[in-house]
């Protein structure tokens, strides 16, 4: 819930200030249902609101976090009557649903993109990049819930992990970012098999266009998401991308590519940087089929390196937005 710290907004604006943006999201938690029958001394917003202090101070650990606590801090910029302990905080938040967290979400973000706070975001004809990761946030050979993945090694112990896909809006020269609502990543209902990924970009997706149909964005993420199942989703909402690419994943790609170069059909560009002594090369091919067992879902082919003389770097990716040497 730091999302609201993202971003400064000028001063003339005051209803996109950081004070603004807590106070909405005070109120956001305000509404959500009590859970607790008894034992309610804590509020339960104070609860939530210092979660809420603990991540977007981005304390080293949590005990930094309960020395500011004490020192009266917390209570001050998150407006809280009583700050719980750690202990009891995870007591009275560890059964709540991430799920009622969207509509807080929604109403902090929503002004921000009718205040053009995200205009600087803008990366590309009116698109902003959306990217799109998984992370894990806990793991543990002892401590086991339903809802955790889980990881069966030949030999050792089980290990229980929760994971989730994270999106955030951002630009290539910027440092601030805008994170949007995350998607849990869990055992399928019913089930002892874990989701992945690829579940979670569906998911999260969809929730995100719903929430916010006219932002318009372009789609960024590694690997794990260029395939066929997944680029048809981003097409179904309308979300042009690119998307990272790895030889040892796409091999039938990567084929295709090289006899399209080989038959002429690829283009090759390179611009030096003589004052850095670093030279950048570029290749794309149009129109390749991502999988050999999806040959309609396709996209064109960027590879890229850059030559210095102390590093040397290369990646691969593959994108529905047309390529030319202006571009690339």
């Amino acid at each position: 819930m730091g999302c609201s710290m993202a971003i400064v907004a000028p001063h003339v604006r005051q209803h996109l200030s950081a004070d603004a943006r807590l106070r909405l999201v005070h109120s956001g938690f305000a509404r959500l249902p009590e859970h607790r029958l008894d034992d309610t001394e804590m509020a339960f917003t104070d609860a939530l609101m210092s979660a809420c202090a603990m991540f977007s101070l981005t304390a080293p650990a949590l005990l930094a976090c309960d020395k500011e606590r004490a020192e009266g801090t917390v209570p001050t910029l998150y407006g809280l009557a009583r700050v719980p302990c750690d202990t009891h905080r995870r007591t009275i938040l560890d059964p709540v649903s991430p799920k009622g967290f969207r509509p807080v979400c929604t109403r902090v973000f929503r002004p921000l993109q009718r205040g053009t706070a995200l205009e600087p975001l803008v990366f590309w004809e009116g698109h902003s990049v959306l990217a799109l990761d998984g992370t894990a946030s806990f793991s543990s050979q002892t401590m086991h819930g339903a809802a955790c993945l889980q990881k069966v090694p030949r030999h050792g112990a089980i290990t229980s992990l929760h994971q989730r896909l994270g999106a955030a809006i951002m630009h290539p020269d910027r440092r601030d970012v805008m994170p949007l609502m995350p998607a849990p990543i869990v055992q399928h209902e019913g089930t002892d098999t874990n989701a992945c990924e690829r579940h979670a970009a569906k998911r999260c997706v969809a929730t995100w266009r719903q929430d916010h149909p006219p932002l318009q964005c372009l789609v960024t993420a590694d690997s794990l998401s260029s395939h066929a199942p997944h680029l048809e989703t981003l097409h179904a909402h309308g979300l042009p991308s690119i998307l990272g690419v790895k030889e040892g994943d796409q091999a039938s790609l990567f084929q295709q590519v090289q006899a399209a170069e080989d038959a002429g059909r690829g283009t090759s560009y390179e611009r030096h940087d003589r004052a850095a002594g670093v030279s950048h090369r570029f290749r794309f091919v149009h129109d390749m089929p991502l999988k050999a067992s999806h040959p309609n879902v396709r996209g064109h082919c960027i590879e890229y390196g850059e030559l210095g003389p102390h590093k040397v770097q290369h990646c691969s990716g593959v994108t529905d937005l047309r390529v030319r040497k202006r571009n690339v």
